[in-house]
């Protein structure tokens, strides 16, 4: 590039010609009168004419754009830094600064920020990343704390069960726990060693120093289930004059699913253990807070020097006496200092340099990292330290100091030591701070790109079940290809995975595929080393940098291997967390996915809530739900399908010769590909509208086959794999029985509206006839056909009594089918109830007397309120009429009282009693207590059930308190309003 080197200043000029950044002097027609070597090796790598001479030749594309604009602004006087993208920065960030010089010239600083700027990217994306995690966990605790808990109130004295729900039943084993089985029992009664457990003796001390208790993981074995763990709390109440509680509230939450899943996690990190048992660096696990050592590896006691349970501690202080850890001045580390105590408070800590001081004397200088490891809630539940012995390096450090006389060789050789320790200890830290796969990649291909000099990296890594291989991540001047996928065949990459480390020095003796040429050619690359990454056998991709302006040495591909090593043990642990914690995810969502299929009983809801399930739990882009129909289950249709599968929504046909055959009849799970051999013709249906994996799983509610559920996927995605079929299949089972649930709520709702259909057709039909014979013995007794004798006239009495009995029963089943079907009609007007409740038992008085019982009524003033005066006055005839029915002896007193918002009519009798089992079932239709009695007196069961009804259309509602052989009461209350309120429904509990 044909540039000229003057400038009036050469002390600046050599200042500027040692500056990594580029930097020129331009003059005021924007020619270029000084730039420094680092600005022509950035406008090489721009793309810039080699013979220009004016600035904005050198730098295609820049003239007309907005950075021209704060160029030329700064010529005029006005300093401007603005930052240059990738799109014009030939793949990287620049920052531009200029500044006017005093002679009219303008100074332009181009600096590289493209790390900076990837560092803010990654940052905001972790941040990211952290405030999904934390809205997870929100909604986890959220769930929790929703949890039904066990809940029994106990007399304090003797720890009998004076009260408890009905969770706290479902805990006991049969018979204690139906309804009330415990309700007056003493514990012992029905817990299994309850003395030898040690229950008895908590609770009295509870009850005696008035202090709660509380057990996060209770385990009790006495239950016919097995060992059993329990949050157990005890809360002393109501102390009496001496202090004693009276009584004790026990709270019981069943934890024994959490226990067994953290038995379980413990497992998975034993099995890390095994793992770390591998590693050069040392590693201890102490449990927190109480900083007790629960693990240690091999390299943590070589380099502790004596056995692990010599090294081992029960505390932060015993730990910093038995690891003698000193400063490099000699002064002693402090333990609340320490990494591990750092990381038991939550505090992570970075290669923190401590002098290790053994008994024999002899000093190590380890370099030192903490990290805290925290539980699902967030809390801290380990810390782990990792370190390394360097003394061998720091040792190395100081006599290069000292000798400085010695060989250039021995130099280098020692500084390339000293970046792989540095590089391994870059990627220990990786290994206990990051479980993220994708990090882990990028991390390991910067540090090899820094560790080398080279200037770009990537990482291959072959697509499962394919024959292509990724590119992520591709940095430097291999950014341009970060997330390409190309053919594995005939790539480096393939010989890498196959005959071990590729060296090439020269870009013209790369060999690749005809589909890799391109991408190579692009990217420049005229040196190369690539090293396969391998963890425990399993190759997990390639790791490479490009082009160093030496060329790759020997050495360095030694180094870039044992740097593959670490990063690839690194990966495969990442794996496996990410595995473990998409598993956990799955399995939470499908604890959300039956919560919301179990919200709703309409068919197409559940329907398209399964459809929505399956697609978000297995990543696909459509999913379609295909049922069987018809009387012979011999058609199909598919009532629901989104995203890709949405254009055959509503496809219907027959079952035979269909997918969904194959599918219900093999009761298998499928995954399949458009275009593999075998495959349904229907896929190829399916490709045309753009659909090119398929996952599909058989619904079956217990032996009956219900469809198939299915997902898709574009070929833009990769194919379904086990794990996708797996989570399918868990919906599959929830999604069966909800669409068979759903079909037979709608199946007796059509049932439910039939009946009232039925019952109302027939009460009319009945009523008719019924008219006609009233009419007929109307004329009959009136004499029109001739003189009626007195016997035949009683004869007549007895018709006309009959009929209007059966007019009632006819009325009261058009009522109930007037209640099921909606159809019962509410006249409020403004009503004092006092007067109506005094006139319905002076009409009805005479029925009672007849019967040798008395009649009375006690009816305070209370305001009038909006209600039915015909529904009350029905239902109020219906309790007295049922009181005098079943009252031998004795008598029937009415009672009219206000109490708070409400107004309240009580019916009391001296008759039988209602057995309290019974107490809620004489409200039910056509429920009958002694039909015997029934029979004489008349009456179908409807009365009661239809008087609850009523009251509850009027806002109010209709109980019964009884004692069997002393009597009952039936209390109907009504709501105090001044302004008419839509009726209710009768169907509310």
């Amino acid at each position: 590039m044909t540039i000229s080197r003057g400038t009036p200043d050469p002390q600046p000029a050599a200042q500027y010609d040692r500056a990594r950044d580029g930097v020129c002097v331009l003059s005021t027609d924007w020619r270029v009168r000084y730039a420094n070597v680092s600005l022509l090796e950035i406008l090489d790598l721009l793309g810039g004419s080699p013979d220009a001479d004016r600035f904005w030749d050198l730098l295609p594309g820049w003239e007309n754009t907005a950075e021209a604009e704060h160029l030329r602004a700064a010529m005029d006087g006005t300093p401007a830094t603005f930052r240059v993208g990738r799109e014009r920065g030939g793949g990287f960030v620049w920052e531009v600064a200029a500044e006017p010089l005093g002679s009219g010239e303008l100074r332009v600083r181009l600096r590289n920020v493209t790390a900076q700027v990837d560092a803010e990217e990654l940052r905001a994306r972790v941040a990211r990343a952290s405030e999904e995690l934390a809205a997870r966990e929100q909604r986890l605790d959220e769930i929790v704390a929703g949890a039904p808990v066990a809940l029994a109130l106990l007399d304090g004295a003797s720890l009998a069960v004076l009260e408890s729900n009905e969770a706290y039943s479902a805990l006991l084993d049969p018979p204690w726990n139906a309804a009330g089985a415990v309700i007056g029992r003493g514990l012992e009664e029905f817990i299994p060693d309850f003395e030898r457990s040690g229950l008895r003796a908590l609770m009295e001390q509870v009850r005696r120093t008035g202090i709660p208790y509380t057990h996060p993981e209770y385990e009790y074995g006495g239950f016919q289930r097995g060992p059993a763990w329990f949050r157990l709390t005890l809360q002393p109440l109501a102390p009496d004059h001496a202090g004693l509680a009276t009584h004790i509230l026990l709270l019981v939450v069943e934890i024994t699913d959490l226990v067994r899943a953290r038995h379980d996690l413990e497992s998975e990190w034993r099995a890390l253990f095994e793992v770390l048992e591998t590693l050069p660096v040392g590693v201890v696990v102490a449990q927190a807070p109480s900083g007790r050592t629960s693990y240690m590896n091999a390299a943590a006691v070589a380099i502790g020097g004596r056995p692990a349970e010599e090294l081992a501690a029960d505390g932060v202080a015993e730990y910093a006496s038995r690891w003698r850890m000193v400063l490099q001045d000699g002064r002693p580390f402090r333990a609340d200092d320490s990494p591990l105590a750092r990381a038991l408070r939550g505090e992570p800590s970075r290669d923190v340099e401590v002098v290790l001081e053994a008994e024999d004397g002899a000093r190590r200088t380890l370099f030192v990292s903490g990290v805290p490891l925290r539980g699902a809630s967030g809390a801290v539940e380990r810390g782990m330290v990792t370190f390394y012995d360097v003394s061998e390096r720091l040792g190395l450090e100081r006599a290069l100091v000292e000798r400085t006389a010695e060989a250039e060789h021995a130099a280098a050789e020692a500084a390339l030591r000293a970046e792989e320790s540095r590089a391994l200890r870059v990627m220990g830290r990786a290994l206990v701070s990051s479980l993220d796969p994708e990090n882990v990649l990028r991390l390991a291909a910067q540090s090899a790109m820094e560790l080398l000099g080279a200037r770009g990296a990537f990482v291959a890594t072959p697509l499962a079940g394919t024959d292509r291989v990724r590119i992520a991540p591709g940095l430097g001047t291999w950014e341009a290809v970060d997330g390409a996928e190309l053919p594995l065949a005939g790539t480096l990459t393939e010989r890498a995975l196959r005959d071990g480390t590729q060296v090439y020095n020269a870009g013209g003796q790369i060999p690749t595929s005809e589909a890799g040429r391109p991408i190579v050619d692009r990217a420049g690359v005229q040196s190369v080393l690539m090293v396969a990454m391998r963890a425990f056998g399993e190759p997990l991709g390639v790791l490479a940098v490009v082009n160093r302006t030496d060329g790759f040495r020997e050495e360095d591909a030694r180094l870039l291997e044992a740097f593959a090593d670490s990063a690839a043990l690194a990966v495969h642990n990442a794996r496996r967390f990410a595995e473990e914690r998409r598993r956990a995810e799955v399995n939470h969502a499908l604890v959300n996915a039956a919560e919301a299929l179990a919200s709703t009983l309409d068919p197409a809801e559940v329907m398209e809530r399964i459809a929505r399930l399956a697609a978000e739990l297995t990543d696909a882009e459509g999913a379609a739900l295909t049922v069987l129909t018809g009387e012979a289950r011999d058609e199909v249709l598919m009532p629901v399908a989104t995203g890709l599968m949405e254009p055959v929504r509503g496809y219907g046909g027959k079952l035979e010769g269909s997918l969904t055959e194959e599918v219900t009849r093999d009761g298998q799970p499928r995954m399949m590909s458009a275009g593999e051999p075998g495959a349904h013709p229907a896929l190829d249906f399916f490709q045309r509208i753009g659909v090119q994996h398929y996952a599909l799983v058989p619904l079956r509610a217990g032996d009956e086959p219900v469809g198939v559920l299915g997902v898709v996927r574009s070929p833009r995605q990769p194919p379904f794999t086990a794990e996708d079929v797996g989570t399918l299949a868990l919906l599959g089972n929830q999604a069966a029985l909800a669409v068979r649930n759903a079909r037979l709520y709608e199946g007796a709702q059509a049932a439910s509206r039939a009946k009232s259909e039925f019952l109302a057709m027939m009460s009319h039909e009945l009523r008719t006839p019924l008219n006609a014979l009233e009419g007929y013995s109307s004329l009959l007794a009136d004499g029109l056909y001739g003189p009626v004798t007195e016997a035949q006239s009683q004869v007549l009495a007895r018709m006309h009594g009959v009929r209007r009995h059966l007019i009632s029963l006819i009325d009261q089943v058009l009522d109930v089918a007037r209640l099921e079907a909606g159809t019962k009609r509410v006249r409020l007007e403004m009503v004092a109830l006092r007067p109506l409740v005094l006139e319905i038992v002076d009409a009805l008085r005479g029925g009672t007397g007849a019967r040798g019982l008395t009649l009375d009524a006690e009816a305070e003033k209370v305001p009038p309120t909006y209600t039915d005066p015909g529904l009350v006055r029905q239902i109020l005839t219906n309790l007295i009429g049922n009181a005098t029915k079943f009252t031998r002896e004795g008598g029937i007193r009415v009672r009219l009282a206000r109490v708070d918002d409400e107004l309240r009519v009580e019916v009391e009798d001296t008759g039988q009693g209602i057995a309290p089992d019974l107490a809620e079932r004489i409200f039910e239709p056509f429920y009958q207590v002694d039909p015997s009695t029934t029979r004489v007196e008349g009456g179908v069961g409807l009365g009661l059930a239809l008087s609850r009804e009523f009251a509850r259309l009027l806002g109010g509602d209709l109980s019964v308190r009884s004692v069997q052989g002393e009597g009952s009461t039936f209390t109907l209350t009504l709501p105090v309003t001044t302004a008419p309120v839509p009726p209710a429904s009768a169907r509310q509990p």
